[in-house]
């Protein structure tokens, strides 16, 4: 679906005049925008009818942000790639950017095994720059996994003996971890954004950064927990995610695992068992309705081998988490990964005030200079960058 436009009085989204004082509340100025967009445009109705018409300027915020969490889910659901595709076109259309350049012959084939695959691995960071990025997250204060999920000024850091003890992982708190030199830079890097643009068919939004320390355990394997067994996200209608390992990551130090192909809504059509028979109802309670799923079970309806990344410190990779992983427990030694969360919208978790304090004496000019791309990807967490 590739839509024509005449006239921009609707069209567009502008970070520079957004008022908001947070990322929630410019995300939901962004949802608002594009909703009057598509109702402006008569070759659009059908996408208007499928969030409600008219109806949906009435919506609250955050009313408006819970009907694109469950369309996000009915999108996944339904496992229709044209209508995916579809809707990344007119989220295209709606941003107003100059088309995408081809990426270039290092990020063409890398394109092409991430469409293919689900994940890519990418050239890895110097060992300079790995370095120093550890040594600063290393030194930083630490707080459990669900103080994500909070304002900041709601948890206290814990010191790393002590969570060890009760989590397989804590997280970097946000104020802290955007102090971190060159973090923004390793997001922002042209080409790297050009080809997420092309995997997700519309402008990338920049809707999370966290970094984690992964714990071993003391005398052996920690169980595996949470995200540490299979599952997949649903982030965004389309996504992706960049990691870097800033640890050396082998067997034994917690890889990221990754089914091939898993991300693609035809394996999971291809595997679903027939319609109406016992088998379908059994796959579909299990993939659509069990969060976290069991080695076995993967195996027993997909029959893939998984794949674990493993790489020295400053490793970089980019998937698609929407297909079937997991971080596995490490057992030798602690693991530090870093990550970045791409979307087509501002699906974000992010709730203090941005600008951050950290960036007080940061005018933003290597961002600026990098076009307009960076710009919009960056609108939401850090608008005027």
């Amino acid at each position: 679906m590739k839509v024509v436009v005449d006239g921009d009085d609707n069209r567009g989204w502008k970070p520079g005049k957004s008022t908001g004082p947070s990322p929630m509340h410019r995300s939901i100025e962004w949802y608002r925008a594009f909703h009057r967009f598509v109702l402006s445009e008569p070759a659009l109705k059908p996408i208007a009818d499928l969030y409600g018409g008219g109806g949906v300027m009435n919506l609250s915020g955050s009313d408006l942000v819970r009907l694109h969490t469950k369309a996000v889910g009915f999108f996944h659901r339904l496992r229709d790639p044209n209508l995916t595709n579809g809707f990344s076109s007119v989220l295209d259309t709606f941003a107003q950017l100059n088309p995408a350049a081809q990426p270039n012959k290092d990020y063409t084939p890398a394109l092409t095994a991430l469409n293919d695959r689900g994940y890519v691995e990418l050239p890895s960071l110097p060992d300079d720059r790995t370095r120093t990025m550890h040594a600063y997250l290393d030194a930083s204060p630490l707080v459990p996994s669900e103080a994500l999920r909070r304002p900041e000024s709601e948890t206290a850091p814990e010191e790393a003996k002590v969570l060890r003890q009760n989590w397989n992982l804590a997280y970097v708190p946000r104020s802290r971890l955007l102090r971190m030199p060159g973090l923004l830079s390793l997001a922002m890097e042209p080409e790297q954004l050009n080809m997420i643009r092309h995997y997700l068919g519309a402008p990338p939004i920049l809707t999370d950064i966290s970094a984690w320390r992964s714990f071993a355990g003391e005398s052996g394997p920690k169980e595996a927990k949470d995200a540490q067994l299979f599952h997949f996200d649903l982030d965004n209608y389309r996504f992706c995610k960049l990691f870097v390992y800033l640890t050396d990551v082998d067997d034994k130090a917690g890889p990221h695992i990754f089914v091939p192909t898993t991300h693609k809504s035809e394996t999971i059509s291809a595997k679903r068992p027939p319609d109406g028979t016992p088998e379908q109802a059994a796959f579909d309670q299990w993939y659509f309705e069990t969060i976290r799923k069991s080695e076995a079970d993967v195996r027993k309806w997909f029959g893939t081998e998984p794949d674990a990344i493993t790489g020295p410190a400053g490793t970089r990779f980019i998937a698609d988490t929407k297909g079937l992983h997991r971080g596995c427990p490490p057992t030798n030694r602690d693991r530090w990964v870093l990550q970045f969360v791409f979307g087509t919208t501002p699906a974000t978790v992010w709730f203090e005030s941005q600008r951050p304090r950290a960036f007080a004496d940061w005018d933003g000019s290597a961002f600026r200079s990098s076009g307009d791309l960076a710009a919009y990807c960056l609108s939401i967490l850090f608008p005027g960058a």
